[in-house]
């Protein structure tokens, strides 16, 4: 297994963790940072694109806070193949918060509040919602990568964070041996 961060790791932020076992790359959140504007409020998705054999099967994210969801849109535009997986709840608020943070970023430019250039648009979030899957609590599924030779599996918990917030646990086979994170 490897665990990278791809985001701040000093304060809140672009939360955002690669990580791979066996064959299997999984994200773990897709934030952005409140306080920064354009790429430099992303991860760095570089990191990843560093290491052509760290594929990207799958995104889970935790809750719908900015820091674990706004860079989703930049996500699934870098990783299009790549299934999201969220609760319910949090599926129901990206498809409020994504729009806005879309709306948002194009308003701060019309209004000379920013000279960067939104990330991306209203139809780009609605285009790649399609890859969003929400899954009810203590309900296995898969997270297999597409050349991985044994099965990874999911499993979300109620986090008590905000309305949809997630726990994941995470098993896999690795070495001969099964393997749980949480």
């Amino acid at each position: 297994m490897k665990f990278t961060t791809l985001g701040e790791t000093n304060e809140i932020g672009a939360s955002c963790h690669y990580l791979l076992m066996d064959h299997t790359g999984i994200i773990l959140d897709a934030g952005a940072d409140p306080e920064k504007e354009g790429m430099d409020s992303m991860p760095d998705f570089q990191l990843i694109a560093d290491h052509p054999d760290w594929p990207v099967d799958h995104v889970i994210v935790s809750h719908a806070h900015h820091d674990h969801l706004g860079a989703l849109p930049l996500v699934t535009k870098t990783f299009p193949h790549a299934r999201v997986h969220m609760s319910a709840a949090t599926r129901q608020l990206a498809d409020i918060f994504l729009p806005a943070s879309a709306r948002l970023q194009r308003r701060k430019l019309k209004e000379g509040s920013t000279n960067v250039d939104p990330l991306f648009d209203e139809d780009e979030v609605e285009a790649s919602s399609y890859v969003y899957e929400a899954h009810p609590l203590e309900d296995e599924f898969d997270l297999s990568g597409l050349n991985a030779e044994v099965d990874v599996t999911g499993e979300f918990f109620d986090a008590g964070h905000i309305l949809g917030s997630l726990g994941v646990m995470l098993r896999w086979e690795e070495d001969g041996n099964a393997r749980t994170l949480f």
